[in-house]
């Protein structure tokens, strides 16, 4: 029943607090008001499972297309076909510089390492919502597609972490770049230790970094 609507912790309208008022919805569960929070582990496996069915079942020429026309290599490949352990993980590399950069912040100071994992299991929640109500830019291949989409997810992430925790704009603009810097780091640390072999791919995420880091500041 809570699955569909039904109960008073459904997925339905855990999804349209997110989206509406990501950063407090978070706030309220990492508080301890549960009671119209479905489990947002729970919450991020059927998510996933949901965006892994549309894809195959209504796109199915995505999913096959060649990986050299997709650009897959190596860990890419993995996280496509594991698609929640990699948000889990993703997840997982966030919660130490989220729980240092916004120790003392004015709202929800001295949040602790298990709150921190929650509130990086809803963000990761939020990031395949929109991932699936932004499908059709898959079918746009240009820079422009793929740059809407990233700034969409920046531009949440924003939101979130300033309902949040309470920052100005600038004071969470900085500190979002930051956490972002870090998560990037522990991710080619990940990288050069277990696909030593991919130093082209390091090199290529920070391409990425510094074109968005450009565009931004």
């Amino acid at each position: 029943m809570d699955i569909w609507g039904l109960g008073s912790r459904s997925i339905p309208l855990s999804i349209w607090q997110l989206l509406y008022r990501p950063g407090y919805f978070i706030s309220d569960y990492i508080s301890g008001k549960r009671q119209l929070s479905f489990p947002p582990v729970k919450m991020l496996f059927i998510v996933t499972f949901i965006y892994a069915n549309v894809f195959y079942w209504f796109f199915p020429e995505v999913l096959n297309l060649p990986l050299e026309e997709q650009g897959e290599v190596g860990y890419k490949l993995w996280i496509r076909q594991h698609y929640s352990l990699a948000m889990l993980a993703m997840s997982v590399l966030a919660i130490i510089p989220t729980w240092v950069i916004f120790r003392r912040s004015p709202r929800n100071s001295h949040h602790t390492i298990p709150e921190g994992f929650f509130i990086q299991v809803l963000l990761q929640t939020l990031t395949i919502v929109l991932s699936l109500m932004t499908i059709p830019l898959d079918f746009i291949k240009s820079d422009f597609s793929t740059t809407a989409y990233d700034l969409l997810i920046m531009a949440y992430y924003f939101i979130a972490y300033k309902q949040l925790f309470g920052y100005g704009i600038w004071g969470t603009l900085w500190r979002q770049t930051l956490i972002s810097i870090c998560v990037l780091f522990f991710f080619m640390f990940l990288i050069w230790v277990f696909y030593p072999s991919m130093i082209d791919t390091v090199i290529e995420v920070l391409d990425v970094f510094g074109y968005y880091t450009e565009y931004i500041l």
